[in-house]
């Protein structure tokens, strides 16, 4: 059986304003403009504002020393749009606003702007289901930094995301804050406003090769590192969560030196007249039932997928539903126990649809995700199955896997009654592991590892068998991560 990656992201292109609504592709309703009395926020069209900030950050190349892209070039109106489309318009999780000082005047060029363009700062990593959002993208022209214009910024957001929908915010549960470790400018910002730090997680993204370098850590003294030009960054990880926010110390904090009889008049003109849409559909997928007539199945992972891990007890082989399916759903099917730390579930086999629903969606429609079924090699194949190589015991898969920053997750582990307390946990742990970390060598193809330089493991807080499994294995605890998902509604509830 062999296997390939044949996922492709749907085309999008920019959208120019025109009276007609402009598509941005976010995954929540789009605010025409979020303001206070000094400072508006209004979506990045860049037909409108990409020349002012290229031409605002040109002669200041600094202002990216702490963001993983960047310096963007003035001359180079091409590459701009590349990176708008596929790092902001290309993820329906993030959108990006210009940040208009409303004390200044317009430029000639932009007469209907209320005011003058200083800046952007973004939503990013923003999830509906899990209820929560991150700020960040956050670049201030000179000529603001220091003064009002980031803590009103912030706090336009803070209030938008965390305000319930009948006080005309989105009513999300957390909001989080990622900064360069070495970046305490930034962290001593989000504290300032109420963040609160979580933890550093390491090596969490890789840094582009510049001249001169972004402020990271070097991996050059690990041997066959797949990229070892490249820097790593820590990240310090902190949140405000809607249990600890207060939207009237955000608007104490955004009010300082303010003269409330001088507010600047309302914002018309081009601002007003636009409208936004979000039309962003992923690209529909169809499983591939088996290989039996010999063609490589797509599971649409973003890794070279191998065709087997395995040690002397355990083989972890790539979960088919044609193969495996029945056997997951059968042995899961009397223990719904087993789902009180997923976030879904319980499957049974009676009603096998909503398995199938939640492979397609949470599993392989997901280019970092792959799952894999774990089998015991001292006990017999099924008949059903006689080639098996032993029998199912559970699964297990990476998810959240970036290429670009050398990590994934080991996460989805579902081990039968059976098996548990066994050497079975470690054993597929420790393949995962291995093949994740250990450098390429020459190997058959499909077999090789890949060289990452970070794995982590996300565990309710609760659920302490979890994290002492991770810690038994090497992880080193980073933090707890307040709010971080939305649970399902089920019948006991989950903790």
């Amino acid at each position: 059986m062999s296997f390939f990656n044949g996922y492709q992201r749907p085309a999008k292109r920019t959208c120019v304003p025109t009276d007609e609504l402009i598509d941005l592709n976010f995954c929540l309703p789009i605010p025409s403009q979020l303001s206070s009395a000094r400072v508006a926020l209004v979506p990045f069209v860049p037909s409108l504002h990409v020349s002012q900030y290229l031409e605002g950050t040109a002669d200041h190349p600094s202002l990216f020393t702490y963001l993983p892209y960047g310096p963007l070039n003035v001359n180079d109106l091409p590459g701009f749009y590349e990176w708008f489309e596929t790092r902001i318009r290309g993820d329906s999780g993030t959108l990006m606003f210009a940040i208009i000082d409303r004390t200044k005047p317009s430029p000639s060029s932009h007469p209907d702007q209320g005011g003058a363009f200083a800046g952007v700062i973004a939503y990013l990593n923003t999830s509906l289901s899990n209820l929560s959002t991150e700020i960040g993208h956050l670049l201030i022209l000179p000529e603001w930094q220091r003064t009002f214009l980031t803590t009103n910024a912030v706090g336009l957001l803070l209030m938008h995301a965390l305000e319930v929908p009948g006080h005309g915010g989105y009513g999300l549960r957390r909001v989080q804050w990622q900064a360069n470790e070495q970046n305490a400018p930034s962290v001593k910002a989000a504290k300032r406003l109420g963040f609160d730090m979580e933890g550093i997680i390491r090596w969490d993204r890789i840094l582009p090769a510049l001249v001169p370098p972004k402020p990271g850590v070097s991996a050059e003294s690990r041997e066959g590192d797949p990229l070892p030009s490249l820097p790593g960054r820590h990240t310090a990880m902190l949140s405000l969560c809607w249990d600890r926010y207060s939207k009237g110390d955000v608007e104490v904090l955004m009010n300082r030196g303010i003269d409330q009889s001088n507010e600047p008049a309302a914002l018309n003109g081009v601002i007003q007249k636009m409208a936004f849409v979000n039309n962003y559909q992923a690209q529909a997928k169809e499983t591939v039932a088996s290989s039996v007539d010999g063609q490589p199945i797509d599971l649409n992972f973003c890794l070279p997928i191998p065709a087997e891990l395995s040690s002397a007890r355990v083989k972890l082989v790539p979960f088919v539903p044609s193969l495996h399916a029945k056997q997951y759903l059968e042995g899961v099917s009397r223990h719904p126990e087993l789902y009180t730390y997923l976030g879904y579930g319980p499957f049974n086999a009676t009603d096998p649809a909503p398995f199938y629903d939640w492979f397609e969606t949470r599993m392989r429609s997901d280019p970092g995700t792959l799952l894999f079924a774990i089998i015991d090699r001292t006990s017999p194949s099924p008949k059903a199955y006689p080639e098996q190589g032993g029998a199912f015991a559970g699964v297990m898969a990476y998810l959240n896997t970036f290429p670009a920053n050398l990590a994934t997750e080991i996460g989805h582990i579902m081990i039968l009654p059976k098996w548990q307390r066994t050497f079975l946990t470690t054993n597929a742990v420790g393949l995962m592991i291995m093949h994740a970390l250990e450098v390429p060598r020459d190997s058959a193809p499909g077999t090789g590892q890949w060289g990452l330089r970070r794995v982590q493991w996300q565990a309710n807080e609760l659920n302490a068998p979890s994290r002492r499994l991770a810690k038994r294995m090497g992880f080193r605890m980073e933090g707890v991560f307040r709010w971080q998902w939305t649970l399902p509604e089920t019948d006991p509830p989950k903790p």
